[in-house]
């Protein structure tokens, strides 16, 4: 067995995909070519870390309608992020939901309601990583004013009769 020489510092950094362009967290420390051992710690902030992003299968982020009815919807959404948040465009009572949950969150259910005051026309409900508020999954609905309901736009999904089955027996 040869002996290890040296000694010098180490970093290891662990990015969200193979383009390295996020950082989800960095490793400083020291080896110790005489015991061959690293010493060191984490960089980020504890509770930061995202930790359902930095197992080998994160979640992917997603949503899907459950149901709507006039200015209503309910959706479940799944994400690998620790925290998140829910923003329905144009406003109203219920625009505004999260999900916080350490290690992510496989489908849960939340429900937004439409500001019945907005003017008909196609407007967003966004998903977004909490701590750095970008958009990780985005839905459109139209919203028609004068028969007070939402409807889906383009290809969004609704989950499978059996698919809504599951998430409520969880």
């Amino acid at each position: 067995m040869q002996e290890a020489v040296g000694s010098g510092k180490v970093m290891i950094t662990m990015y969200s995909d193979d383009t390295k362009e996020e950082v989800l967290d960095a490793f400083t420390g020291s080896y110790n070519g005489t015991t061959e051992t690293v010493a060191g710690e984490s960089n980020g902030q504890w509770g930061q870390l995202e930790t359902g992003r930095i197992v080998e299968s994160p979640l992917a982020p997603s949503m899907s309608v459950l149901r709507m009815s006039g200015p209503m919807v309910t959706i479940a959404a799944q994400t690998p992020y620790d925290y998140t948040t829910f923003e329905l465009d144009g406003g109203g009572f219920f625009s505004e939901g999260a999900l916080d949950s350490e290690g992510g969150s496989p489908y849960q259910s939340r429900m937004f309601v439409m500001n019945g005051d907005m003017k008909s026309g196609d407007y967003q409900l966004h998903m977004k990583d909490g701590m750095n508020r970008r958009d990780i999954a985005t839905m459109t609905f139209h919203w028609d004013r004068e028969s007070k309901k939402l409807s889906l736009v383009g290809d969004n999904h609704r989950l499978t009769h059996l698919q809504v089955e599951s998430l409520m027996m969880r």
